[in-house]
């Protein structure tokens, strides 16, 4: 009856290196492809984030526009009343925008013309809002929102690219470490890649996974 094979001394080590370049190279593989999934919502987030600033740009001066129309009119207004221009003070007044008016309302209210006390214009009270500036403030906060999910994003997708150098590390100890003669050397070698892999796998479990 035959012996069985004995096996080669440092054939248990050479098994240990091949399963840690097998798995640094499957870790490897799966940060890169979140580098890559991070630097996609990266460049969405930016691309999205740029579009709604035009569109709160746009806003913004359609607002200073409407802004500048309800000037002119108080000023005319204010004029014509001062005048004691009633037909012209009244004919304003129906023209009004219609955001304008609670806020002229409510400045009338504090009787400006004789309360020395009252609110200078109707522009100082709280009733008097344009819409479009509301809006403009809205996507210029939801592109700022955006802007920092981009850069959070380039800073995830980094810290994956640098654990595939890490990745890398491990395939390339393993690998010298299995050219040398003396066990000892071999060892250590595949002791310091376990020990990277390890603290790798470690530090990834921490990252948001997209």
């Amino acid at each position: 009856m035959d012996k069985p094979a004995k096996l080669q001394p440092g054939y248990g080590l050479e098994i240990a290196a091949t399963v840690l370049i097998s798995l640094a190279t499957i870790v490897s593989a799966w940060t890169t492809y979140q580098s890559v999934r991070w630097s996609g919502v990266q460049a969405n987030s930016y691309a999205t984030a740029i579009s709604l600033r035009t569109e709160s740009v746009r806003y913004a001066n359609q607002a200073n526009f409407l802004n500048s129309i309800d000037v002119s009119m108080f000023m005319n207004y204010f004029a014509a009343r001062s005048q004691g221009n009633a037909s012209l003070t009244q004919f304003l007044e129906q023209r009004f925008r219609p955001e304008f008016q609670p806020a002229m309302a409510a400045w009338l209210a504090t009787r400006p013309f004789t309360n020395p006390d009252a609110p200078t214009s109707p522009f100082e009270m709280p009733q008097y809002r344009i819409n479009d500036r509301q809006t403009s403030l809205r996507l210029n906060a939801a592109a700022e929102q955006l802007q920092q999910r981009a850069q959070a994003a380039n800073q995830t997708a980094d810290n994956y690219t640098l654990m595939t150098v890490l990745f890398a590390s491990v395939s390339f100890l393993a690998g010298v470490g299995s050219q040398f003669r003396k066990h000892i050397s071999r060892l250590i070698f595949l002791i310091a890649a376990a020990l990277v892999l390890a603290g790798a796998i470690a530090v990834i479990l921490t990252f948001p996974v997209e």
